[in-house]
């Protein structure tokens, strides 16, 4: 997601003639918010798999089935809402930008 973000991001920016010093500061900030949210999505599912498995000499298949689950749709979700997010917040510096 992150590199599909930039790839987007740098190709519209290149297009409006944004200068490479404001393009980096605008994806430094964007890439630094992504990063902090999936590192928090990354600790709470490991949060998760050691409260499953943590002092455990057997682990149930339907337990950890859902702890996947949980996680799988925990990381869909934060990617759809931190794309679209940071896609909209970066189209509007991209307009703001060109348009003053």
């Amino acid at each position: 997601m992150v590199n599909e973000l930039n790839d987007w991001f740098r190709g519209m920016a290149l297009s409006r003639g944004i200068p490479n010093e404001l393009r980096n500061k605008f994806w430094g900030e964007c890439k630094a918010d992504l990063i902090k949210d999936l590192k928090g999505l990354q600790k709470v599912s490991k949060t998760y798999y050691h409260k499953i498995v943590h002092g455990q000499t057997f682990v149930f298949v339907v337990s950890f089935h859902y702890l996947l689950l949980r996680c799988a749709m925990m990381w869909k979700r934060a990617r759809k809402v931190n794309g679209s997010k940071w896609a909209d917040l970066l189209r509007q510096r991209v307009l703001d930008y060109s348009a003053g």
